[in-house]
């Protein structure tokens, strides 16, 4: 699951999990962001693009 390359596929095999174990599985710690992290990540970009032109 860490090692796809896909994004689809780890939050895929993490859900599957999730529902089979009852554990969590989406975490960063696992190797993946939150909502709120990719946002935050997209925003700075933004940012520093429009700060470039």
């Amino acid at each position: 699951m860490k090692n796809d390359s896909y994004i689809h596929a780890r939050r895929s095999a993490a859900y599957a999990l999730e529902q089979i174990t009852g554990e969590k599985y989406l975490t960063e710690e696992n190797g993946f962001e939150d909502e709120s992290t990719i946002l935050k990540k997209y925003l700075e970009m933004r940012k520093k693009d429009q700060s470039e032109k």
